[in-house]
């Protein structure tokens, strides 16, 4: 009979204790953490719920769309060149290059990870082999970091290149600058089928290569680009270029000429990102943006004298 009355009155503690659970989780809510045992102490150890933070990566239809920067159409090779240099030189200098080579192009971008160095040199030919017909001209272009790794302070060629250009009556463009994006130095090198005169009124055609440097101390081809009048600078945070296209034709209009607006934006280790879209204007604003800090110009193929080019 005792032991009854001792169940029964454990039951009804429980039924109590759980009714009065229920009466403040309804009026207070559910508890978003628990009390655990601390096995180590004794004592009691809070153990709080955390919900996951979901992101939405979907860009809205106003917003920007981004992709890993495009280097298939790079100029330059990470193979052994034909010829690699290393010339004596306290740090990369244009002056003290020229002793070596005579060059058309050279520029020094300055980076936190150390200097490289760009240099043009256009290819020998000679006018007195005959017939100027069908001929290229190269243009060939060598990269060197500075370094006292195994030796003398010196300018080590890293990275080569080469393109080229008939000799016609009609001369490319050359232009390498070199842009300060977030405290870093860049080089851009624009071939341009025409000159500054001829742009002026034609629509030209032109090429870019976006050379940069790379964790570890080497530079590397980080972007490159092809199209008509494409106009290119900087700020702080990226390399911004433009191009005309066309945008949606009206009912009764054809298409009023738009922009093009690309921003290249920088990455040490991984793929350069550009975010890409475009403008109801035919002409960009580009106040806020920097011109090059350093531009060499050259044009190619240079007419030498002496030569039977075409009048």
């Amino acid at each position: 009979m005792i032991s009854a009355r001792r169940t029964n009155t454990a039951i009804a503690v429980v039924v109590a204790l759980l009714l009065i659970v229920t009466i403040v989780v309804a009026v207070f809510g559910t508890p978003t953490s628990a009390p655990t045992v601390n096995d180590v102490t004794g004592g009691t150890a809070s153990v709080t719920t955390v919900e996951p933070n979901v992101v939405d990566n979907t860009p809205s239809s106003g917003s920007s769309l981004t992709r890993d920067a495009d280097t298939s159409d790079s100029w330059f090779s990470h193979t052994f060149a034909v010829e690699q240099f290393d010339f004596p030189m306290e740090q990369l200098d244009c002056e003290d290059m020229s002793q070596y080579f005579t060059l058309e192009l050279c520029v020094v971008s300055q980076t936190s990870r150390g200097d490289f160095m760009v240099t043009a040199t256009e290819g020998f030919w000679d006018p007195q082999d005959g017939t100027d017909d069908n001929i290229d001209i190269p243009l060939n272009f060598m990269v060197y970091v500075h370094t006292t790794s195994n030796g003398p302070a010196r300018a080590m060629s890293v990275l080569d290149g080469s393109l080229s250009a008939p000799y016609d009556t009609v001369s490319s463009q050359i232009e390498m600058s070199t842009f300060s994006i977030a405290g870093e130095d860049v080089v851009v090198i624009e071939w341009s089928s025409r000159g500054d005169a001829t742009r002026a009124t034609d629509r030209t055609w032109s090429a870019l290569q976006v050379v940069a440097m790379r964790t570890g101390g080497l530079p590397e081809v980080v972007a490159t680009y092809g199209g008509t009048d494409i106009a290119y600078a900087a700020d702080n945070t990226g390399l911004v270029l433009t191009s005309e296209r066309f945008g949606p034709p009206s009912r009764n209009t054809e298409a009023e000429p738009w922009l093009t607006v690309l921003r290249l934006s920088p990455s040490t280790s991984g793929p350069w990102k550009e975010s890409v879209t475009s403008q109801a204007t035919s002409t960009f604003d580009n106040s806020s943006l920097k011109d090059a800090s350093s531009t060499s110009t050259y044009e190619f193929p240079r007419r030498r004298s002496g030569s039977q080019s075409p009048s």
